[in-house]
């Protein structure tokens, strides 16, 4: 297993900043964020291949892609309505990966009806099927406000959809009623190619929301999730998402998420 940054962690650093900092820390690989200041999220040959240099340069592989190509799209006109299919695809084929961050839908799978969810299975067997001529695999994010909001639901899209090129996203589930997390995974474990990992602890009040923490101090037992991985011998990213908002300072809070993963994963 190896361990990645998402450089959405960084998103208020320009790409070449948040590339220093994963460097200078130690990851192995970056996810690199599909919006600004990181990546345009059209497709632009220039600065992709300019992000692919940066990354070599300091010795960093790019794990994925995080697209924000969304299957069903997103009410009120969104901006992410502009990222094609063809966007994605370009974007990680010259970034030098073979993977890419896609959406299911805008909508929590018991909100859904027949029709979008019809919808959304269309579209990503479309772009599956695009992006299989290039080798690319789409992995959907398993995330609140989707179709992929639960380890259920995702089994039922990636089944409908039969494309052996669309695969999952792993994260935990948080908030009221949110999944076990091991059971989760478990789950969903034959199609997971990627991991982003975070943790909370409740908050001091049950009116606010949970309060990020590192890595190894939430509710999450990262441990056990990497020995279910271990077991299963998974190869692919276990990646730091986001930065406990509280601590000594970012570089610090990433290198100790960072040396937490690499220890359980070695």
């Amino acid at each position: 297993m190896k361990v990645g940054l998402c450089t959405i962690a960084l998103r208020d650093k320009l790409l070449e900043d948040a590339l220093n900092v994963a460097s200078e820390v130690g990851f192995d690989g970056v996810e690199i964020w599909g919006r600004e200041p990181h990546m345009s999220m059209t497709y632009d040959c220039a600065r992709v291949r300019a992000a692919r240099r940066m990354a070599e340069e300091r010795g960093l592989a790019v794990s994925v892609f995080g697209s924000y190509l969304r299957f069903g799209g997103l009410p009120g006109g969104n901006e992410t309505q502009n990222v094609t299919v063809e966007d994605a695809v370009n974007t990680t084929r010259g970034l030098g990966t073979k993977l890419c961050r896609v959406w299911a839908g805008a909508r929590g799978s018991r909100e859904a009806s027949k029709h979008y969810w019809r919808q959304v299975v269309d579209e990503a067997a479309a772009a599956c099927e695009t992006a299989a001529q290039f080798g690319i695999t789409l992995a959907v994010e398993m995330h609140g406000g989707t179709l992929t909001d639960t380890a259920k639901s995702t089994l039922a899209l990636l089944k409908d959809v039969g494309a052996p090129n669309l695969k999952a996203n792993y994260q935990c589930s948080f908030g009221p009623q949110s999944e076990d997390p091991r059971r989760r995974l478990e789950a969903v474990l034959p199609h997971v190619v990627n991991l982003h990992a975070q943790n909370y602890v409740a908050a001091p009040n049950p009116e606010e929301r949970l309060e990020r923490v590192g890595l190894a101090d939430g509710m999450v037992d990262y441990g056990q999730l990497v020995s279910v991985l271990a077991r299963a011998g998974y190869d692919g990213y276990i990646e730091v998402e986001f930065i406990p908002e509280a601590g000594g300072g970012r570089s610090a809070a990433l290198r100790a998420d960072c040396d937490f993963l690499r220890g359980l994963c070695q």
